[in-house]
């Protein structure tokens, strides 16, 4: 296995542990390190040696997500992807952030809704409430600063 290889490996890996699947992070890490602007479908499957609906499942989660654009050309039939150059991190993360808010509204739900309010439990509950609570808080401030740093 070269270099490359593993990389791809190693980014299937990762995103797994973020949640993904394998395949999704196999699919990035060849867009990540591949020279070519656009990658067919079949080179796809041909560098990653996976099933065509292997590809197209994640391929297509990749593009829904917008981490991957599908780009078509006149007159050919094929579909290209490469990675989104105009994806924003920051977008994501608002996005992280409003179900962060969920969440701590959940669990609020959830103490509230408890006869017992002071075992174990209920201490979680407000633990993570009050977490959450604190990301909603604290974390739109460093997206400003990122987002300002970016238009420098």
């Amino acid at each position: 296995m070269n270099t490359k290889e593993s990389y791809i490996e190693e980014t299937g890996l990762l995103m797994e542990q973020a949640g993904l699947t394998r395949m999704t992070g196999r699919i990035l890490g060849y867009l990540f390190v591949c020279d070519k602007e656009r990658v067919s479908f079949d080179e796809l499957t041909a560098a990653l040696k996976a099933s065509k609906s292997s590809i197209s499942t994640n391929i297509r989660s990749l593009v829904q997500v917008g981490f991957v654009k599908a780009i078509s050309l006149p007159g050919d039939r094929k579909t290209y992807y490469r990675i989104s150059h105009g994806f924003s991190w920051s977008e994501i993360m608002k996005s992280k952030l409003k179900l962060t808010g969920i969440l701590q509204n959940h669990f609020e739900k959830a103490i509230e809704l408890r006869e017992e309010k002071t075992d174990k439990t209920a201490e979680w509950l407000k633990n993570g409430a009050d977490f959450y609570k604190y990301i909603c808080e604290e974390f739109p401030t460093l997206l400003d600063q990122w987002e300002a740093k970016n238009k420098a």
